[in-house]
C-alpha cells in the first residue's frame, strides 16, 4: 500500500495561526510606537531648522526678526506639526520695506506680493481632526521675539487618539517638551 502524505494536518495549521496571532499582538503596538517616535522627530527637525535660520539672520543683521520671511525659515511639504513664532516688531531690515509677518504654518504666508513666490503655497498644514495624526495649534507655549531672544513652538498629534505633542525652542537652542504626545 502506497502512503502519500503531502499536506499539513489541521493541528499543524492551527499551531502556525496561533503563533502568528501571538507575534502580531506583540509587534503591532511596537510598530505604532516606532511610528509615533519617528513622527516626533519631525517637530524636532522643524524647530532646529528655525533655530539655524534665526541664528544666521542675527549674524547678518544683529537681531532676531521672529517671522518666517525675514528669518529665512521656509518649511516645505505636508507638515504634521504646526510651527508658530512671534514677530519682532523692532526688527527692521536694512533694505527695502518690511513685509507682512508670517508666523505660523497654519496658513499660506500672507506676504504676497512682497515675498512671492518663495513663501506662497510652500507647505500644507495637515490638521488633526478628532484625534487623528496631524498638526494642532501650539499647546502651553507663548512664542516671543525681541532683538536678542526668540521662542518658537511646534505642536502636533503623532499617534491616533493621542495627546498633543508640543515643544518650544529658544535662541540658546534649549528644547523644552511642553507636552509629550507619546506617553
Amino acid at each position: 500500500m502506497l502512503k502519500n502524505n503531502r499536506g499539513f494536518s489541521l493541528i499543524e495549521l492551527m499551531v502556525v495561526v496561533a503563533i502568528i496571532a501571538i507575534l502580531s499582538t506583540i509587534a503591532i503596538p511596537s510598530y505604532n510606537n516606532f511610528q509615533a517616535k519617528a513622527r516626533q522627530k519631525e517637530g524636532f527637525a522643524m524647530l532646529s531648522a528655525y533655530y539655524t535660520a534665526a541664528q544666521a539672520t542675527r549674524a547678518e543683521f544683529g537681531s532676531f526678526p521672529g517671522n518666517f520671511v525675514e528669518t529665512g525659515f521656509q518649511p516645505t511639504g505636508q507638515l504634521r506639526y504646526r510651527v508658530t513664532s512671534a514677530d519682532n516688531a523692532g526688527f527692521q531690515v536694512p533694505y527695502g520695506t518690511r513685509g507682512p509677518a508670517c508666523n505660523s504654518t497654519s496658513a499660506v504666508c500672507p506676504c504676497v506680493p512682497v515675498c512671492a513666490p518663495l513663501y506662497e503655497s510652500v507647505w500644507t498644514d495637515i490638521p488633526s481632526v478628532a484625534g487623528s495624526v496631524g498638526s494642532i495649534a501650539p499647546v502651553a507655549c507663548a512664542p516671543g521675539a525681541t532683538n536678542t531672544t526668540f521662542t518658537v513652538c511646534a505642536s502636533g498629534v503623532v499617534r491616533t487618539g493621542g495627546d498633543a505633542d508640543s515643544y518650544s525652542m529658544n535662541q540658546q537652542k534649549l528644547l523644552l517638551m511642553t507636552n509629550d504626545g507619546i506617553n
